[in-house]
């Protein structure tokens, strides 16, 4: 059987979402009016959505809807509804983050196809398979997912595995970003993030600072590291850019489906003029290869597209009330073009209406003046935009008719396995001009969809027999139709209709909680909370004992652990030797992520850290069913009402965001540290800008992360607690 790889575009709007399909996309995904990460594109309205899914599904390309955002109890219904009309309209599947909407669809539609969000934060063997367990068929790992991890993935979970290769990443493990939430109550997980990591920062670590966009990655794009992907087991390959324009869309698109063509047919393609086309519709700087390539994600000189550069400023000049800019370039501009122009630390931007040419140089108009020497580089390629090829995305119609003096026409027509019949008026003999064979076939081939080629047209009939133009058409049009409708019907995901599941309470074991490092002065909490939550700064056995000691003389309850929230495959083997710790000693386990919910199946107590982000009854409900009897509700700032059960975050530092990316490596020229945990001065670096500063916390695993802490009442890491909230 031939290997499909699945080229997966964005569609923030419905031009993009055409422009896809005719660019080559397998598969579309797009938002709908509410719950999507992306609130800020322009979506689909319910009303429209059949009408593009037909569209696509004529085409032979899938649609998914993305609704990967947290949702309150308040909105369940809402959502349900919302899901209802995508099931009514053929949807093929939807992307979740949220435990208890995965919980509540797959009761209500019974059979819905679901896949994880990389905001669920799948990035290990445990975690997929825990999203097995919840009813997902696929997961969009997180970008953090290295090529080993994908391997172990493919290799031990019977699960559909889908990867970002293109666009925009977030310099925090996705799904744990509180930063814009808890500062300006716009949550990344309700999809109005404010982006605040885009904002210059200076980073400064002992004597050492540095100034600029340093929370600001630059862009993805794994084009030439397809082969490595696919022979890992993936088998969707995902652009990121539902707020990008159409242009970018097509090029991204059509760029991966050569490279995915070339691929699979064994046979080499220009990956540097893949990765120049890429660049040229959007790119921070230079790329990297997702997290795990050896390279610094941060750019901090950049933290929007930069475009190509195309030359230089000659001059600018007064005109009227405006300037022309002379350029020397050898390229061509046109109206519609975007250009940057750099001078020292000075930016300017231009849109290009009308372009003169000058002697050898080529002038555009603006209102700003422009130093000579400036860089000019182009950001929006207008002409190279729209001239990507569309590929022709049809299904070819095979057709078989007959006509017998004295019996019904009769049309047989066949395309991809639907076969149907129509018949037509009673053939009656020619009076004189007789039909023949050729006319026929004339007007069978006029099927006017573009959806849709003739193939082959057999043609049988009597001699001397007479049918009208308008027979014939009419025999063609109700041929077409229903086999439209029976080529839709059958891309139809089945999906049956259920009930909204009986909610389940969990409890709180203790009245107050405090979470706390290693290096913490216990006794002074003795009385204070009834048991600790400990986040180490490094998950090795010796720390954790002699932290176990001092814990076991001053507090009579098991002291809890919390699992990092990013485990990839060489902190796994870390992370299992912790776990068989926790057992031996009859601990329990904070979950700061799905993969730690796998350990109850090692019979370990897990509790539900609120770094999992709970907020309804239903997420409350669906942990419960796994086996977790206690869970801390998300610190997110939409979230007002209190969860029955639930622990909820009280005073104390908050962690804004969890980062594979490592700080230190911007301060010291992107240069690779010596190990795990032996940098020396980074975890004693912090963050100031936008009238804030933030300290960055590190831990060690197997290898380092970091934690960006609000240091917005400078307690220390001890003064976090957990206060009982019993609903």
């Amino acid at each position: 059987m031939e290997k499909f790889i699945e080229v997966l575009s964005p569609a923030g709007d419905i031009n993009s979402f055409k422009t896809a399909i005719s660019a080559g996309a397998d598969a579309v995904y797009l938002g709908m009016g509410k719950f999507n990460a992306r609130m800020k594109a322009e979506n689909v309205e319910c009303s429209a959505l059949k009408d593009i899914v037909d569209y696509a599904h004529l085409r032979g390309v899938k649609v998914y809807v993305t609704i990967n955002t947290l949702v309150s109890d308040a909105e369940i219904a809402d959502l349900i509804a919302m899901v209802g009309d995508a099931v009514e309209a053929g949807v093929d599947g939807y992307i979740v983050q949220d435990l208890g909407v995965i919980y509540a669809l797959r009761n209500v539609y019974p059979g819905i196809v679901l896949h994880g969000s990389t905001q669920l934060g799948v990035h290990n063997v445990r975690g997929a398979r825990v999203a097995k367990s919840l009813g997902l068929s696929r997961v969009v790992l997180s970008r953090e997912a290295t090529i080993e991890d994908i391997k172990q993935i493919a290799r031990s979970v019977d699960i559909e595995l889908e990867v970002f290769v293109q666009g925009a990443m977030c310099v925090a493990f996705s799904g744990n970003c509180y930063m814009s939430s808890l500062k300006f109550g716009a949550s990344g997980n309700r999809g109005l993030c404010k982006q605040l990591c885009r904002l210059p920062y200076t980073l400064f670590a002992k004597n050492n600072s540095i100034d600029g966009y340093t929370l600001s990655p630059r862009d993805n794009c794994m084009i030439g590291k397809l082969k490595e992907l696919i022979d890992a087991g993936v088998v969707s390959l995902k652009i990121e850019g539902r707020l990008r324009r159409a242009g970018y869309v097509a090029v991204a698109t059509s760029e991966y489906r050569k490279a995915v063509d070339c691929v699979l047919a064994g046979e080499e393609f220009d990956v540097d003029s893949a990765k120049f086309n890429l660049a040229r519709v959007f790119a921070r700087g230079e790329f990297v290869e997702g997290y795990n390539a050896g390279k610094a994600v941060i750019d901090y000189k950049h933290n929007n597209h930069t475009g190509t550069e195309i030359g230089k400023v000659v001059r600018s000049e007064k005109f009227k009330d405006i300037y022309r800019i002379v350029i020397d370039t050898v390229e061509s501009l046109s109206c519609g073009d975007g250009l940057r122009f750099v001078c020292g630390d000075n930016e300017y931007t231009l849109g290009v209406g009308n372009v003169d040419s000058v002697g050898k140089y080529i002038s555009v108009y603006g209102k700003n003046y422009i130093p000579n020497d400036s860089k000019v580089y182009r950001v929006l390629d207008f002409a190279f935009e729209s001239e990507v090829k569309a590929l022709d995305r049809y299904k070819v119609v095979n057709m078989t008719f007959e006509a017998r003096l004295g019996e019904p026409a009769d049309l047989r027509v066949e395309c991809e396995g639907v076969s149907l019949c129509v018949v037509g008026e009673v053939v009656r003999p020619a009076r004189s001009m007789p039909i023949n064979v050729d006319s026929i076939k004339t007007q069978l081939s006029k099927i006017n969809d573009e959806a849709f080629r003739v193939g082959d047209i057999k043609v049988d009939i009597d001699d001397n027999v007479f049918l009208a133009v308008s027979q014939i058409n009419a025999i063609r049009r109700e041929g077409m139709e229903k086999l439209k409708e029976q080529i839709l019907l059958r891309s139809k995901p089945k999906c049956g209709i259920g009930q909204m599941p009986e909610v389940k309470v969990v409890s709180c074991a203790y009245d107050s909680l405090a979470i706390v490092d290693e290096s913490a002065n216990i006794e002074h909490l003795v009385g204070k909370y009834e048991a600790l939550i400990l986040a180490p700064t490094c998950y090795d056995i010796a720390v954790l004992d002699r932290f176990l000691d001092k814990y076991n003389k001053c507090f009579g309850n098991p002291l809890i652990i919390k699992f990092p929230i990013i485990a990839l495959a060489q902190d796994m083997e870390v992370i299992d030797v912790v776990a068989r710790w926790v057992s031996d000693n009859d601990l329990v386990i904070m979950a700061s992520n799905i993969y730690a919910l796998d350990y109850i199946n090692d019979g370990l107590r897990v509790m539900a850290g609120g770094d999992m982000n709970i907020c309804n009854k239903y997420a409350v409900t669906c942990l419960s069913s796994m086996g977790v009897n206690e869970v801390v509700a998300t610190i997110e700032a939409f979230i007002n009402t209190r969860l029955t059960g639930c622990y909820k975050m009280g005073g104390g530092k908050r962690v804004l965001m969890t980062m594979a990316h490592c700080p230190n490596m911007t301060l010291n020229g992107n240069r690779s540290c010596s190990g795990a945990g032996k940098c020396g001065g980074a975890s004693k670096m912090s963050l100031v800008g936008n009238k804030c500063e933030y300290t960055i916390r590190r831990y060690v695993v197997g290898a380092c992360y970091f934690e960006l802490v609000d240091s917005y009442n400078n307690k220390t890491v001890c003064g976090n607690s957990i206060d009982d909230l019993r609903g």
